[in-house]
């Protein structure tokens, strides 16, 4: 599995083109960068666009602007919906607007903008650790909160049972081989994003679109994969 940032705090791309001052939360403590952030509904202060309301990653972010000093100057903007913090974020880059905001990867969204809006940039946090992470789950009011840090980046894995070994040393295998590149990922969250496809057909897609898998099995089987694939798949549909 591949490995990747996992959450973070950001800003559009064209907004650190313009402020080339601003690359990390300690910069927000500036009144020329947290002001670039300010909206209506932030009462004077920046407007951290946050994690979905009652989601574990809407506390923590909590923690996070506290522990990082930041709780003068930046108001939690808190989506009721997981469809309302995406609106909010697509909306401003549409408008090509200043946006401070959260937000996890891999995923459609962040392809999106990377695809279609010229990007972001994740700002610079004091490194991951376990004392700081313990501290941070630890700490129940985030006005106590003494230090924060980033997320940890994310190490996916693969996990099975140890008889399996014994029982399907065949699948065993294939899955030890399993690696699903960043590019493969954000070429399937793309197609999702631009086609609305189901799944399955997205899926199907990158089987006839990509080699990357072929290495995953045996001799012989891709030929036998794409052929079972067929049946339920458009083959002849244009790829953009």
């Amino acid at each position: 599995a591949s490995p990747g940032w996992d959450s973070a705090f950001l800003i559009p791309q064209y907004t650190t083109d313009a402020n080339p001052g601003l690359r990390s939360v300690e910069d927000l403590k500036l009144e020329e960068h947290w002001n670039l952030f300010v909206r209506p509904d932030s009462d004077g202060k920046a407007g951290l666009v946050t994690c979905v309301l009652g989601w574990e990653c809407e506390v923590i972010n909590r923690k996070q602007v506290y522990g990082y000093g930041l709780q003068e100057v930046i108001k939690l903007i808190i989506p009721s919906t997981y469809q309302e913090l995406n609106t909010a974020i697509l909306s401003a880059f549409d408008k090509r607007e200043p946006i401070l905001f959260y937000y996890w990867g891999p995923e459609v969204v962040p392809t999106r903008l990377n695809e279609q809006y010229g990007g972001f940039y994740r700002l610079k946090e004091p490194d991951y650790s376990d004392e700081c992470w313990d501290h941070l789950a630890a700490v129940d009011e985030a006005q106590d909160v003494t230090q924060a840090c980033s997320y940890p980046d994310r190490q996916p894995a693969i996990v099975v049972r140890s008889e399996l070994r014994e029982t399907a040393p065949e699948a065993v295998a294939f899955l030890e081989k399993w690696r699903l590149s960043d590019e493969s990922i954000h070429a399937l969250l793309a197609r999702f994003s631009e086609t609305d496809d189901a799944y399955s057909d997205v899926a199907a897609w990158w089987l006839y679109n990509s080699d990357e898998w072929k290495s995953w099995v045996a001799e012989g089987i891709a030929d036998k994969v794409l052929a079972g694939v067929a049946q339920d798949f458009d083959t002849s549909r244009e790829v953009d």
